[in-house]
């Protein structure tokens, strides 16, 4: 008889079937690395020796890496600046065979751009370069013309929304788009942020963190397990989504569906060296997951388990096959 890893094993190798069309705010995460060993004669300030610089994916071009690593088929769909930092990531996207052909352009807007200071693995400041704005009504137009061409041509699986408060996601495209993928059959998953919280309903999974869920809410704090259960509950209704599933930081994962309700906490205890772009990571799991019709219990098991993986690692960190299947074994190993 199959273990319940054997099977999770083979859920994953499958993933490699899957067609996602990701949207939303893409991002740069640039990270400037070096040492600290004075201050500045100008000022009180720490002075950084650069070493090295390096460039990551982030926002939803993050998501779509973490999915492309998984073995899924996957094209991204988003508004860039028509800068440098637009091409930096064009480029970046085409070389991890991630389809870029509907992403617009646009000279009003710039692409967004975290720029970070480390030292040894420690944040010391970041300051950014971007325009958050919403894009015109003309760019939303085209934006979903490519949407609409995107999808004829390759009908995805599951569409993802990835939205940072960026711009690029309008309350009407979002409206268009949710409803072209009932049309179509295809299913939706979204990771929220404040300004169009309340703009998804409709979708098959929707993933808000526990402070934006209090922050819908207006809670100061939710005080134990029940009542997370009874909330999360009331935001699924309210927005009348299949499945809710908010990401409890450490404390591991909350998920209610109409026939399922359960806290999930994490599988091991785990050194946490960055929690940047987890939020991502456990989107494009639970979505893959979602796609392939995974039961709830086994979605959230294979999401909080790569949202543990990616935070062992510094920086924006995606997850790859290869690492969920390594810990699966090692999980696997231990209940022989």
């Amino acid at each position: 008889m199959l273990s319940k890893y054997n099977i999770l094993k083979d859920e994953i190798v499958k993933w490699s079937r899957t067609k996602c069309l990701v949207v939303g705010d893409v991002m740069l995460d640039h990270y400037i690395n070096g040492s600290v060993n004075r201050i500045s004669p100008e000022a009180p300030v720490p002075v950084l020796d650069v070493e090295n610089t390096t460039n990551r994916l982030g926002g939803a071009a993050n998501v779509a890496l973490n999915l492309i690593q998984l073995g899924a088929e996957v094209e991204l769909l988003s508004v860039l600046g028509d800068d440098e930092t637009g091409n930096t990531l064009l480029e970046m996207l085409t070389a991890k065979n991630i389809r870029t052909k509907h992403i617009l352009k646009s000279a009003s807007r710039k692409t967004t751009k975290k720029n970070r200071l480390i030292s040894k693995n420690q944040q010391l400041l970041r300051f950014d370069s971007e325009t958050t704005d919403e894009i015109s009504k003309e760019v939303e137009d085209k934006l979903y013309e490519n949407l609409l061409l995107s999808i004829e041509k390759s009908l995805p699986d599951i569409l993802i929304f990835q939205d940072y408060d960026k711009g690029v996601l309008t309350k009407s495209f979002i409206e268009k788009t949710i409803s072209i993928c009932r049309q179509k059959k295809i299913k939706t998953a979204v990771d929220p942020k404040r300004k169009n919280f309340f703009n998804y309903s409709g979708v098959d999974l929707f993933k808000p963190n526990l402070k934006e869920l209090c922050d819908a809410f207006n809670l100061l704090k939710i005080n134990d397990e029940s009542e997370l259960l009874s909330q999360v509950e009331k935001l699924r209704i309210e927005l009348n989504v299949t499945n809710c599933m908010v990401t409890l930081s450490e404390k591991g994962i909350c998920y209610v569906s109409p026939s399922n309700s359960f806290v999930t906490k994490p599988n091991k205890l785990r050194t946490i060296t960055d929690v940047s772009g987890a939020g991502d990571t456990v989107l494009s799991v639970a979505s893959l997951a979602l796609a392939g019709n995974l039961e709830a219990e086994s979605l959230v098991f294979l999401a909080n388990l790569s949202g543990g993986i990616v935070c062992e690692y510094p920086g924006v960190y995606p997850i790859s096959k290869e690492l969920l299947l390594k810990d699966l074994n090692y999980e696997d190993s231990l209940n022989e």
